[in-house]
């Protein structure tokens, strides 16, 4: 699904949705959006599942894993305004993907070490078994 950032202004009030004026916010808007879009099905239908674990406890670090058609997916938030490192650690073997930013490790990996910035949030995804 793709979204179109509207032009223009709407009659009889002072809003104004100019993607030329503020083509920043549109663009951070519009991404996240697509993402939700992306995600919608897992957060609606995914049953809750508890795959994976933090090898130290993390409170740092708060998460939700889903499971839906066959596909994991993993929601993780630094909650803190400073830098986590985080390692998780995955019942098996998983060919890990992390979602929106193109990274994923060469191989199958039974547990991954990942930095979160402040308030970061990171999308972790991988078929089942």
């Amino acid at each position: 699904m793709r979204f179109d950032a509207p032009g223009g202004e709407i009659p009889g009030t002072k809003y104004v949705d100019d993607v030329a004026l503020y083509p920043r916010p549109w663009t951070e808007i519009l991404k996240v959006a697509s993402e939700v879009c992306y995600l919608a099905p897992t957060l609606a239908a995914g049953a809750v599942v508890e795959t994976v674990k933090l090898v130290q406890n993390e409170t740092a670090a708060h998460f939700s894993g889903r499971l839906h058609e066959g596909v994991h997916t993993l929601i993780a938030v630094n909650v803190e305004p400073e830098l986590v490192l985080v390692e998780w650690e995955f019942d098996g073997p998983v060919q890990l993907e992390v979602l929106f930013e193109d990274r994923a490790p060469a191989n199958a990996v039974k547990s991954f070490t990942d930095l979160f910035k402040p308030l970061e949030v990171h999308v972790y995804q991988w078929p089942e078994r």
